[in-house]
């Protein structure tokens, strides 16, 4: 019996369509990926596939909303983007809406398409505007109880009103909304006991956080987002590490449009592992702003961050990167620790990039001044071994290898997981192996018929074989680059002849070092170097392809004015880097503009590292 009723209502679902004059195409389906729906407004997103290259739904689509069986609006629609796939199906994403509608009623949409010049009835659908309330920062939504905190994922356009102190009782949550574009007033109230988890779906509790309520009391626009409201006892815990690009506990993201105002932080505790292969921001409210956030004050707030990504990371207790437009004033970091774990679990390049990390901001771009920022918090940076599971073996000298099995593989560079390696020195034809170092140590006397076992004790290895010539009465060559100037250049050399020379950049990037016959040697700060030469050499100038920016409030910033800092940095880097330039301020570690009006009380950088070039306090003196 269901058979027949179904085959029934399919056959007059047919003649409904027929009568409306389109027909259906059961190849095409559609999904609905967004939904934004207000009193007077209702805004769709929709995925349709199974249209094809050479039979494509033509020109977009159109959409018709009817009221009582009525047509009142029309939208037409192209493609936002689209792909298609090996066997020719496409899949394609759309956007329309409609405003100006009543509030609490409910409208039928029809999306059609056409295909050869047929048009097609894709959905038909009923959907309902919103009723009252909410609609008015006088009239805001209530929220009572974490439930209503979290039903704010239903509404994330409205005006909402804490009316109590709402503790979440330990609960873990995820993200509510990945858009967010209401105004929450707190009402000077408490949200508190949760642990807020971190993963490729979840960064934050807001998302993107805009503000485009126009009040309908008044001409203005409500720039608030998010005023008079503390977050205290939460947890911030990510899943592993994880690729996202910004990550903080209120937005990833301020747009330009919203403002965070007098929000505090209480007992917040940070355990974020974060990778990726383009530019990660992190903030201990917002990773990326491009808004304005005043009156925040941070207060045992400490923060565990972990980097393995492959690309610029930029992070501070505040926020990670304030943007052209952004404005920060009013800051008070009172108490707590960014601590900064930078992890070598990931492949070094010729890629040039950068790690900002401070207690307020990574980057500070604002072209307003940002000022009155006080920050008492600790900035440790530490080089991560305790969740490195990839051990770097470098060699650096020709004719070194390395067992893998029974394979010899001369490779510059290897990334092991085992603790015990074997290497194997090849002396090249007519040359004399003069050292053979092991971080920085000689261990010729060790090898035996070429051959040793190492232990890989640290997450970065580095084995040099140094080479002299066998004949010390034969003329000796050096071939250097233009951005080298030799001291009494000559054609020719004798063995063991000092030679003097001067580095002159060629781009904008740090030198960090040489490299003579392949080897690695740390330059004076002057640009400057000096060696014996024992064989026919070629120099080359080893530039920083990263920059380390940690400051005690900013890692780079243009315009500051009456800041203070009043803590402790320590820096603590592994050996044989010599890649990287670091930057270590109180203040900013790179100033772009004079910082004006700074106070440090109590100056204290502790640096454990004789490996990188380090410039500190430039800001201070200048």
């Amino acid at each position: 019996m269901k058979k027949y009723f179904t085959i029934l209502m399919l056959f007059i679902l047919g003649l409904v369509l027929v009568a409306c004059g389109y027909k259906t195409n059961p190849d095409l389906v559609i999904e609905i990926s967004k939904e934004d729906i207000t009193w007077t407004y209702i805004g769709l997103t929709v995925t349709i596939s199974g249209d094809t290259k050479d039979n494509p739904i033509e020109s977009g689509i159109t959409v018709y909303l009817f009221k009582g069986g009525k047509k009142i609006k029309e939208v037409s629609a192209g493609k936002l983007n689209s792909e298609t796939d090996a066997d020719g199906i496409n899949k394609s994403t759309y956007s329309f809406y409609f405003d100006s509608l009543e509030k609490d009623t409910v409208y039928t949409y029809q999306i059609v398409g056409s295909q050869g010049g047929i048009e097609y009835l894709i959905k038909e659908a009923k959907i309902s505007t919103l009723p009252s309330g909410g609609e008015f920062e006088s009239k805001p939504l209530l929220i009572k109880t974490a439930e209503d905190f979290l039903n704010i994922k239903k509404l994330p356009g409205a005006f909402y009103k804490i009316e109590n102190d709402i503790d979440f009782g330990g609960q873990e949550i995820t993200q509510i909304t990945k858009d967010f574009y209401a105004l929450v007033d707190g009402n000077n109230k408490t949200i508190s006991n949760f642990t807020l988890k971190i993963n490729s779906e979840s960064n934050s509790l807001f998302g993107e956080i805009s503000n485009n309520l126009a009040s309908q009391e008044t001409t203005a626009k409500k720039y608030y987002a998010i005023k008079n409201l503390t977050f205290k006892d939460i947890k911030v815990v990510s899943d592993g590490y994880v690729n996202q690009k910004e990550v903080g506990l209120i937005g990833s993201s301020l747009e330009n449009n919203a403002k965070i105002e007098n929000v505090s932080l209480e007992n917040i505790t940070y355990t974020v592992k974060l990778h990726g292969s383009s530019e990660t921001k992190f903030g201990g409210l917002i990773a990326n702003n491009l808004g304005h956030m005043t009156n925040i004050t941070l207060k045992d707030v400490n923060i565990n961050l972990y980097n393995a990504s492959h690309y610029n990371f930029l992070a501070g207790g505040v926020s990670g990167y304030n943007a052209n437009l952004a404005k920060m004033n009013k800051v008070h970091y009172e108490s707590g620790n960014v601590n900064f774990y930078s992890s070598d679990n990931y492949l070094y390049d010729e890629d040039y990039y950068l790690n900002s990390v401070a207690t307020i901001s990574g980057e500070n771009y604002s072209s307003y001044k940002t000022e009155e920022i006080i920050s008492k918090a600790n900035l440790t940076v530490r080089q991560n071994k305790e969740t490195s599971t990839i051990k770097e073996l470098i060699l650096e000298g020709e004719g070194l290898g390395y067992y893998d099995g029974n394979i010899l593989k001369e490779n510059q560079h290897s990334y092991q997981t085992k603790d015990e390696v074997t290497i194997k020195v090849n002396v090249p034809k007519d040359k004399l192996l003069v050292k053979f170092l092991i971080d920085g140590i000689d261990k010729i006397t060790s090898l035996e018929a070429g051959v040793i076992k190492i232990n890989l004790l640290n997450s970065r290895t580095l084995v040099q074989a140094i080479y002299g010539s066998n004949d010390q009465e034969k003329p000796l060559k050096i071939t250097e680059n233009e951005d080298l100037v030799i001291d009494n250049k000559q054609s020719t050399y004798n063995y063991n002849q000092e030679i003097s020379l001067s580095i002159i950049p060629k781009t904008n990037q740090g030198i960090v070092g040489i490299k003579v016959n392949g080897i690695t040697y740390a330059v004076n700060e002057d640009n400057t170097f000096r060696f014996k030469l024992i064989d026919d050499t070629k120099l080359e100038v080893l530039y920083s392809y990263r920059t380390n920016n940690y400051g005690g409030l900013f890692g780079r910033s243009y315009d500051l004015n009456e800041v203070v800092y009043q803590g402790k940095i320590k820096i603590e880097n592994a050996k044989n880097h010599l890649y990287e330039l670091i930057f270590v301020d109180a203040i900013v570690a790179q100033a772009i503009k004079p910082v004006l009006k700074a106070v440090v009380i109590n100056l204290n950088i502790e640096i454990i590292d004789n490996y990188n070039k380090y410039y500190i306090n430039q800001s201070l003196n200048n």
